[in-house]
């Protein structure tokens, strides 16, 4: 697969302690690369993350079998983390699921990437989705995350320090037992408490 063909990656894991789905996509768009379109469409992303995600999973190879057997998806960590119906019985044993596509949108790689080797921290189990086999590849993680500080790059303010006097912290919640119809502009929240911070 030739790397300079990726146009878009997709990053998605899922915390088995907190049941916090874990979902980034890096898109090119007009030439240039923004993180999680459609969503904050940020649009200073860290190339040289996206380079090491690429690097990372091209090319993979297969350095042996481990099993066929669905049962032990779990043990060796590579559960769907999309897939609802492989979710259903837990969270435990859920993989890291790295997709990469190109501008017509078709997938160059699509893989989930499980657990480590107890006996080699650099061997790392992984299968494709909708497969059952489960293979052993060597492949670097550290820098596969799905979270966005580890993505984003600039000042998000676009301020200095000296500039800031007070931050304003507003934290929202939804009434669920009194859910009303939303006036235009209050975007159906319930504001639940407000706080000054000095900086």
């Amino acid at each position: 697969t030739d790397p300079l063909k990726v146009a878009s990656a997709s990053i998605v894991d899922l915390d088995a302690e907190s049941d916090v789905k874990h979902d980034l996509k890096v898109a090119r768009n007009d030439g240039q690369w923004e993180l999680n379109p459609g969503k904050q469409g940020y649009p200073q992303v860290s190339t040289d993350r996206l380079a090491d995600v690429v690097k990372a999973v091209i090319g993979v190879k297969k350095l042996a079998i481990v099993t066929d057997n669905p049962e032990l998806h779990r043990q060796y960590a590579v559960v769907d983390p999309t897939n609802e119906a492989e979710l259903k019985t837990g969270t435990d044993g859920v993989g890291k699921r790295i997709t990469l596509k190109d501008d017509g949108g078709a997938t160059l790689v699509d893989l989930i990437l499980g657990k480590a080797d107890d006996k080699n921290a650099k061997i790392v189990f992984v299968r494709k989705p909708g497969q059952a086999r489960v293979y052993s590849t060597e492949l670097e993680t550290e820098r596969l995350s799905p979270n966005f500080s580890d993505w984003a790059v600039g000042d998000l303010l676009q301020t200095k320090d000296r500039q800031l006097e007070t931050v304003r912290v507003l934290d929202y919640g939804i009434d669920k037992k009194n859910v009303r119809q939303a006036m235009p502009g209050q975007g159906g929240m319930v504001m639940m408490s407000q706080r000054t911070v000095l900086v």
